[in-house]
């Protein structure tokens, strides 16, 4: 399967009005569609201080390989020496070359490269949940917060895009709650696959952008093909496949246009052993102007890749097995 590329609504709408509008009323519909919407764009994370830094499991360490065929055989080799677990080795980006690669082949490739990455920073936003939830229980029972959990929810307040209307620990903890929790690999997976080609999109290969983030800044990213000459937004470039899930986690964590994402995650919690990702997965109409039918080729290609198996999936740690 090698879809077209789905570009976001911004860019969509971009290439439909350009020949019919002048250049400027192109730049104000982006600007309008993104501020209604909240579509995928990027905004600069905020660093952990050190002491609130959570340490992963298993760091994912770098696998390089020239060609799509050599990296299919690393890859090869790293799964299969991992037995159940999931290899804590993968490629920082894909060759320039995977659309060479025969179908099946290239979904291994995708999905092998991308997993641990998303294994990875779902570790760190489950570090970050748990060390939460303690100190929403101590709160609970009327522990007063030192400067240190202050400061953790001050930083994850920042990085999660609270606001400046959400200052007082009590209100942040309610909506850090919501926002602090991981993505199902199996929806990360298929909108990866969906927004980027399968890696094989010239944003994927020249950016590492995998999801169809923005950035407002000309300089900071790459100029979409169809771009007016004085518009001011292009699309995001990340050093490695690392960064743009990290982005993407926190565009679906942040962003109020993801709200209703959220908070079905939150009664799911409260009510249900595990993450539903077909249900969740109806929380993504705004990721796209398609809307209803962009959430049903998510379940689809979530569905006829059997990607639910991922989301059991643990990272190796070395010397153990982990169960997939």
């Amino acid at each position: 399967m090698s879809p077209s590329v789905h570009r976001p609504l911004s860019l969509r709408l971009a290439a439909l009005l350009g020949p019919f509008l002048p250049a400027a009323l192109v730049c104000l519909g982006v600007l309008l569609t993104q501020g209604a919407l909240q579509l995928p764009f990027v905004t600069p994370l905020e660093t952990p201080l050190a002491e609130e830094r959570p340490s992963l499991p298993h760091r994912v360490r770098h696998l390089s390989a020239d060609t799509a065929q050599e990296l299919l055989n690393r890859l090869d080799q790293v799964w299969d020496a991992a037995g159940d677990g999931v290899p804590g080795l993968a490629p920082s980006r894909f060759p320039a070359d995977l659309d060479q690669l025969p179908v099946a082949d290239r979904k291994v490739v995708f999905f092998r490269s991308l997993l641990p990455h998303v294994l990875a920073h779902n570790n760190r936003i489950t570090g970050e949940r748990a060390r939460l939830v303690g100190v929403s229980e101590r709160a609970a029972n009327g522990v007063g917060l030192g400067e240190t959990d202050r400061r953790f929810l001050g930083n994850l307040a920042d990085r999660y895009r609270l606001g400046l209307e959400v200052t007082e620990p009590a209100a942040q903890l309610e909506v850090l709650l919501r926002r602090v929790d991981v993505v199902p690999p199996s929806i990360a997976l298929a909108q990866a696959a969906i927004e980027s080609a399968w890696g094989t999109s010239r944003f994927a290969l020249l950016g590492n952008n995998l999801f169809g983030q923005w950035v407002f800044d000309r300089e900071r990213g790459m100029a979409p093909l169809e771009r007016p000459d004085d518009a001011n937004y292009s699309l995001a470039r990340f050093q490695g496949l690392g960064d743009a899930v990290a982005a993407y986690l926190g565009n679906l964590n942040g962003f109020s246009a993801y709200r209703e994402f959220r908070q079905m995650r939150r009664q799911m919690r409260a009510t249900e052993a595990s993450l539903d990702p077909y249900r969740l997965a109806e929380g993504l109409s705004n990721y796209s102007i398609r809307r209803d039918e962009y959430v049903r080729e998510v379940r689809s290609v979530i569905r006829s890749n059997d990607l639910t198996r991922y989301d059991r999936a643990r990272l190796a740690v070395p010397g153990t097995a982990s169960l997939l």
